[in-house]
């Protein structure tokens, strides 16, 4: 007697057909494996970009600079003044800069003899100035986020002081890591949000002008506006984003230095010497951390004259601020 199991066997020979796959699925498939694939090309591409920026050699020339053994003091200032003890210390030490995990490391290196200091491994101080004029290392390769595009513009004197006192600074001795650039790092230089090759930003090309003797003239002042290009911009109207404290849920934007009604139209001396040297608006506020006034107090009495006297005599742009 054929049980009912037995009665659902198939014959024996009978051919067993497969369930037929829906196209849908196919080509949602084909689609996730298009995506899959084109990503990968796009984040090979960018990497591929992106090492081949860094490894750029720069061709610019060395320039000697003249003696300034007797100028340490200045540039043990001018070392404050411009921002280096920012990143790498007040005992020129260095620090890791950013442990990005996937964007990488990067690190401001010890600046001094000492063991694991780049000074005792570069005689040459030319090749010192090269580095902070230009962003080039003394291979020819870009630098790592130096901001070397605030110093193109200085003075063979200053920049030999600067030296100096980087010559004559107590060694340090320290282990720091190596800067390593990730593939999240080399993804975002690629895409133009990190700038990790800074000697391609710089103009390599632009005369320097000696800016003379310190004096409170507006030729002089123009020299020292170098100092608040960076945040407030090549035309000082501002609306660079400026450093923060990271207080806020907005990052700072500089204001417009010029003379007009939304910059400094109005203003006397003393309220913008009060600004720069104690951080303090013309309101009586506290201005933005990004206001570097623990550093701009070191400028002296002439330089802020001369920045007072440059700053009236540009023409008043509105401001730049979104």
């Amino acid at each position: 007697m054929q049980t009912e199991p037995d009665r659902m066997k198939a014959p024996r020979g009978a051919r067993r057909t497969r369930p037929r796959r829906s196209p849908r699925g196919a080509a949602a498939a084909l689609v996730v494996v298009s995506v899959v694939v084109g990503l990968v090309l796009t984040v090979a591409t960018l990497a591929l970009i992106s090492r081949a920026r860094l490894a750029r050699v720069y061709a610019v020339p060395l320039v000697e600079l003249p003696e300034a053994a007797h100028a340490l003091d200045e540039g043990r200032r001018l070392y404050t003044l411009y921002g280096c003890i920012d990143c790498h210390g007040a005992r020129l030490e260095g620090r890791v800069l950013i442990e990005g995990g996937p964007l990488g490391r990067y690190v401001a290196p010890n600046l001094t003899r000492g063991a694991g200091g780049v000074a005792a491994r570069i005689d040459d101080d030319a090749l010192v100035a090269r580095a902070v004029r230009h962003g080039v290392s003394p291979s020819g390769r870009s630098l790592r986020l130096m901001p070397s595009e605030r110093y193109t513009h200085l003075a063979d004197g200053d920049v030999a002081a600067l030296v100096a006192y980087l010559r004559h600074a107590a060694p340090v001795d320290t282990s720091l890591p190596r800067t390593r650039v990730a593939l999240g790092g080399r993804i975002l230089h690629a895409l133009g949000f990190l700038e990790l090759d800074v000697a391609r930003g710089v103009d390599h090309e632009a005369p320097r002008v000696d800016p003379g003797e310190p004096a409170a003239t507006a030729a002089y002042g123009r020299y020292v506006a170098g100092l608040c290009t960076g945040c407030h911009g090549a035309d000082l109207r501002g609306g660079a984003a400026a450093p923060h404290d990271g207080a806020g849920t907005e990052p700072a934007v500089a204001g417009n230095l010029t003379p007009h009604t939304d910059g400094l139209a109005g203003w006397r001396f003393d309220e913008l010497e009060r600004a720069v040297r104690r951080g303090v608006g013309r309101d009586g506020r506290s201005l933005d951390s990004g206001m570097p006034s623990e550093r701009l107090e070191l400028l002296t009495d002439t330089e802020l004259w001369a920045l007072w006297a440059y700053l009236q005599q540009l023409p008043p742009l509105p401001s730049a601020r979104p």
